[in-house]
């Protein structure tokens, strides 16, 4: 099982942008804050779209929620998946990206009361 720190380094070899993200939250929280780091790595998903690096990015989330731990499974499904909404185009692209695993997440998440 994987981690939230593998889980973060897998991240950041595939996504450049995420080391920015990391840097501002520490300087803002002086601490690491997984979902806070996790909507921005959802937010920059989204702006970029299933790009090629955009798919890598959905293949590390997919991986590390078919294979993570607990803490890891919950931070995919709260803080990125959550932050999916179907009405922005942006997440939408995302979305009709997602590999089985993640859309049957999503898809129970929707049909949660």
């Amino acid at each position: 099982m994987t981690n939230i720190p593998e889980f973060v380094g897998d991240l950041r070899a595939v996504l450049s942008s995420v080391d920015r993200a990391l840097d501002r939250q520490l300087v803002e929280y002086g601490t690491f804050l997984p979902h806070v780091f996790m909507a921005d790595v959802t937010r920059a998903l989204c702006a970029s779209g299933p790009s090629d690096t955009g798919k890598a990015v959905i293949g590390v989330i997919a991986d590390h929620f078919e294979h993570g731990d607990a803490e890891v499974r919950t931070l995919v499904v709260a803080s990125f998946l959550e932050n999916l909404d179907d009405r922005e185009p942006g997440s939408r692209a995302i979305v009709d990206a997602l590999p089985p695993a993640l859309a049957a997440a999503r898809a129970n998440m929707d049909a949660s009361p």
